[in-house]
């Protein structure tokens, strides 16, 4: 990532990418550490499938550590509330104009998106995010440039606390 390449989160999401890494760096990575001991005592590094394990475990903490430090370095918290337009971490109430019906969606960064969340996180660079971002509530249609194209229309959004 370059240096100045910022992310925008919702505080929630750097909050748990924070707890994350404490338990990655002060709970998984010595436990790891002292399931690579007891491997290494058993033997014959060969053929033991422990210490396969625990070098393979070792390997995937690390790099989830790395790439925990690296988000965290560039993420800033997103703050809409002196925007009159929809924003990053805004929730938007729209209506599915080919649907006929209304949806309450969040708007994140692509790390955050969750389909099975309530209300439905979606990514700011999905077709139904780019739609949002920037817009406010003026009853014209929007066209969703999806696989499948779609219109909306925003109804009301506010911004994430």
């Amino acid at each position: 990532m370059k240096d100045d390449k910022k992310i925008i989160y919702t505080a929630q999401k750097i909050q748990e990418m924070k707890d994350e890494l404490t338990d990655l760096v002060n709970v998984q990575k010595p436990q790891n550490i002292e399931d690579l001991a007891l491997a290494r005592s058993q033997g014959d590094l060969s053929e033991n499938a422990d210490y396969d394990a625990a070098k393979r475990r070792q390997g995937e903490i690390e790099s989830r550590i790395l790439e925990l430090q690296d988000k965290l370095e560039h993420a800033v918290v997103a703050d809409n509330s002196d925007s009159k337009t929809i924003g990053i971490t805004d929730f938007v109430t729209f209506k599915n104009i080919t649907k006929n019906k209304e949806v309450l969606v969040q708007v994140v960064s692509s790390d955050e998106s969750d389909v099975l969340a309530t209300p439905v996180k979606i990514s700011a660079g999905s077709p139904l995010g780019k739609a949002l971002l920037g817009k406010y509530v003026d009853r014209k249609r929007i066209l969703v440039e999806a696989a499948e194209p779609y219109e909306i229309e925003i109804l009301s959004f506010r911004h994430a606390e």
